[in-house]
């Protein structure tokens, strides 16, 4: 697994509590269960699989 792979999935799974964390004022405002983290790049086989990136 990548430095980058492994930074990608741990803030895929504790994203919310990042954002908790490190903005306790903002995140309290917020209503996080009508938002979802959007990926630009896809793992093709995590953790060790090579990365792609979309385009538009």
């Amino acid at each position: 697994m990548t430095h980058d792979q492994l930074w990608k999935e741990v803030l895929t799974v504790f994203f919310w509590e990042f954002v908790h964390l490190l903005l306790p004022k903002i995140s309290s405002r917020v209503n996080l269960s009508q938002l979802r983290p959007m990926d630009k790049e896809l793992l093709l086989t995590p953790p060790q699989g090579d990365g792609a990136s979309l385009t538009s």
